[in-house]
């Protein structure tokens, strides 16, 4: 019985010694991490400097999310009308339209929302969906 204690105590201890050498060895990694970690974020640092360089900019463009803006609608609908009143039959279709308000200055990322938030100053104005296209018609002309 006491043979069997002592050998249980010494498998138990050298259980222990592997435990604490597998757990150093852990430390260690981790601490190697970091320091892979903090390389890591100064490369990246240093590339972020030369990319804002103008030396830089000409070589690496990078496309920018356009800043969101805010549009008086009232406003829109009135260029509206007055692009619809100048066409001979008082009818446009919504990519033509979306051309003109473009070169009178109004840009905007998505056409559909732009026209939805504008039809409620629109009441003279008829939505018409043909197919897969769109015609607003003038009803006062």
């Amino acid at each position: 019985m006491k043979k069997k204690l002592d050998t249980n105590l010494r498998e138990r201890n050298k259980l222990n010694e592997k435990l604490n050498k597998i757990l150093l060895e852990r430390l260690l990694l981790q601490e190697q991490e970091k320091a892979l970690m903090l390389e890591t974020k100064k490369v990246l640092n240093r590339i972020k400097e030369l990319d804002c360089t103008s030396s830089a900019k000409k070589y690496f463009s990078f496309k920018s999310r356009k800043t969101h803006s805010h549009y008086d609608y009232s406003e829109i609908a009135q260029l509206i009308r007055e692009i619809l009143s100048k066409t001979e039959e008082g009818m446009i279709w919504q990519n033509v339209l979306c051309n003109e308000l473009q070169k009178r200055g109004i840009t905007f990322s998505n056409a559909h929302v732009m026209f939805k938030n504008t039809l409620p100053y629109l009441s003279d104005v008829k939505k018409e969906k043909i197919g897969r296209k769109i015609r607003y018609t003038l009803l006062t002309k």
